[in-house]
């Protein structure tokens, strides 16, 4: 989320609504947070701007457009230089995304597939992207 557009952390998950949400194209306009102490809770919204293209959601986000979920391995450069914040409310958080690499059979892998698989691996680990 654009510092200018909201200047300070909320306080409660439910004010995500009072601001613009931008989605990626879905059916389900809802988000799950975790806190580690209460559990799951679920937050449903009503996107003002809904998109396929990942880049264009997070460009709009850059621009103050409206906050959006996006994965931390994209907004990472942003977050460090203070372009974007994360607004969730202390202690809420996203849960960690997981991508699945699939292939025919370990015997069949060819190495190139398996150094791509070993980058994404060293890659996603330093974000909340598991492999």
């Amino acid at each position: 989320m654009n510092p200018k557009l909201i200047g300070e952390p909320l306080r409660e998950l439910n004010q995500i609504n009072h601001y613009p949400i931008l989605s990626w194209a879905k059916l389900n306009h809802s988000w799950v947070f975790e806190h580690q102490e209460i559990g799951s809770q679920v937050v449903n919204y009503y996107p003002k701007l809904i998109s396929e293209n990942i880049y264009l959601i997070h460009k709009s986000v850059v621009e103050g457009v409206g906050i959006a979920v996006l994965p931390e391995v994209l907004v990472r450069k942003d977050l460090k230089q203070g372009t974007l914040q994360i607004i969730s409310p202390n202690g809420w958080k996203i849960p960690k995304w997981m991508v699945h690499v699939a292939y025919s059979s370990r015997h069949s892998l060819q190495p190139s597939a398996r150094l791509l698989i070993d980058f994404l691996a060293v890659k996603f680990a330093e974000s909340d992207i598991v492999i």
